[in-house]
């Protein structure tokens, strides 16, 4: 083996070589490098004056060896100008070295980016910023919209943290609240026809997921499921619904924006036999429309049926729907909701417009494109009894017979009525129905019991003009039409014969 002027030969220096750790990037702080000049240091030997090895260069670096050692991701300060210049002159280039391994070490974070742009030749996604749900509260009861890109700042527990969140889009905050999250099922492949030729939806199923406790189970439900049959449609709440007794009328008109009804009549016409189970002449929108509503309205006992409900289009307007309903003079008085009573509170009587699932054919399949564009209620009330009347002398008992105009009617005199109901509703018209106590019995009416006196008064001698209160203002009803305050046997609505027999009611 051959030994070289050191001392060593080439094995002994290729393992002291092999024996040091490869310089990594890594390893780039300066108190790593100045270990790694140490050590290559300690491998290198010098030579006296005679040319003989008196050691090896390591041992020259004291200088270096006793700098105190600096925390992580510090820095040793810069050389005193007492350090040996040799040394001063290791030291800069360590310094030099670790600001150039720095570089070198980041060119390996963009390597993954520099893999996928220049070689693989994907373009990564765009980040997607994060969106939340928020809810607001509304403290308003008019409209409410806000613009698109209002700011919202929010912050987690730490106060330092605050986010600004943005809105995507236009938003009108309503008086809607979540009130539960329920899993819905469409069922479909029933035996009932013509659903199953049709392939219509015949009911809606909801489950609460929450209920599942073990195992696997089927968050959107299935025939065997747990799932309740669940009543579809909405509440409606209007002054005009408050209606405490009398035979009322109630007739709620659904206008469409488009052309549901019709169509889902087409379609039929397109892919089965639209007459299917119809009777000669039997119209398939009366079919399709009879039936598929139940009503509800809030009571004193809770949610009450209405009975029977007929539904009618619009001869004009085929996909408009008019709902018909009426209250006996039986029915209870409508109130507003009350939480633990109805679910809500409510400032005025509700309707719930549920559809109903016994009908011919479930109407989801058709109503779940009906896009309203405007509801329509109007009411007609009968009967009513519990009213104020007033007249110059004050409040009047209604409960016994009465002088409506006072002692000493004469012309000028007044009496006026009133009703909780009529000032809170639009009115459009009344009708004041007024029976008469001793009227004259005379075959000729009026004319004849006052025939003796001569002064041509008959049964039209007696006229009133009607005015009502709106804004603190009494406006004439119809001016130009003469009010008869009497009417004759007979005559209905048309106005009284001067010689006829004088009927017991007015109008």
């Amino acid at each position: 083996m051959m030994r070289g002027r050191d001392g060593w030969d080439r094995k002994e220096r290729l393992e002291r070589v092999t024996s040091l750790p490869v310089l990594r990037p890594i390893e780039g702080s300066t108190a790593s490098l100045l270990r790694q000049v140490r050590e290559i240091a300690a491998f290198l030997r010098y030579y006296n004056s005679h040319g003989v090895p008196d050691g090896c260069f390591d041992e020259m670096l004291t200088t270096l060896e006793k700098l105190e050692p600096v925390p992580e991701g510090g820095d040793y300060p810069l050389p005193e100008g007492d350090m040996e210049p040799a040394q001063a002159l290791i030291w800069i280039f360590v310094r030099q070295l670790r600001a150039i391994l720095a570089d070198f070490g980041n060119r390996w974070h963009s390597f993954p980016l520099w893999y996928y742009r220049d070689v693989l030749r994907v373009k990564p996604l765009s980040p997607r910023p994060e969106t939340i749900w928020a809810l607001l509260e509304k403290n308003s009861s008019g409209s409410l919209l806000i613009e698109k890109g209002t700011p919202f700042l929010a912050s987690d527990d730490t106060p330092q943290q605050t986010f600004c969140y943005r809105l995507m889009d236009r938003a009108e905050p309503g008086d809607a609240r979540l009130a539960d999250v329920l899993s819905l099922w469409y069922e479909h492949g029933t035996p009932l026809s013509p659903a199953r030729e049709w392939g219509c939806v015949t009911a809606l199923h909801t489950e609460d997921p929450r209920r599942i406790t073990s195992g696997a189970a089927s968050m959107f439900g299935h025939a065997g499921s747990r799932a309740h049959l669940t009543p579809l449609g909405f509440t409606l709440v209007s002054p005009s619904l408050l209606l405490r007794e009398g035979r009322r009328k109630v007739t709620l008109t659904l206008e469409a924006e488009n052309r549901p009804l019709t169509r889902f009549m087409e379609s039929l016409e397109e892919t089965s036999d639209p007459q299917w189970g119809l009777a000669p002449g039997e119209k398939l929108s009366c079919k399709l429309t009879e039936g598929i509503f139940s009503l509800q309205v809030s009571t004193p006992e809770g949610w009450s049926s209405v009975g029977r409900v007929t539904v009618s289009t619009d001869t004009e307007f085929p996909d408009d729907l008019i709902l018909h309903f009426l209250l006996s003079e039986e029915f209870p008085a409508t109130v507003p909701c009350d939480a633990q009573l109805h679910g809500f509170s409510s400032d005025y009587p509700a309707l719930q417009v549920l559809l109903q699932t016994d009908a011919w054919l479930y109407p989801y399949s058709w109503l779940k494109d009906f896009l309203l564009r405007r509801i329509r209620l109007s009411v007609c009330v009968e009967e009513i009894s519990h009213l104020l009347v007033y007249n110059e002398l004050g409040q009047l008992d209604t409960s016994k017979p009465f002088q409506p105009f006072g002692l000493s009617a004469g012309r000028g005199s007044w009496f006026a009525v009133g009703n909780y109901e009529m000032a809170i509703k639009p009115l459009r018209s009344v009708d004041l129905k007024l029976r008469w106590a001793t009227l004259p019995d005379d075959p000729d009416g009026l004319k004849g019991y006052y025939r003796d006196y001569e002064n041509h008064t008959d049964n039209t001698s007696f006229r009133i003009q009607p005015r009502f209160l709106t804004d603190h203002t009494w406006y004439p009803v119809a001016a130009d039409r003469c009010w008869y305050l009497f009417a004759t046997a007979g005559s209905g609505g048309a106005p009284p014969l001067p010689d006829a027999p004088l009927a017991p009611e007015s109008c």
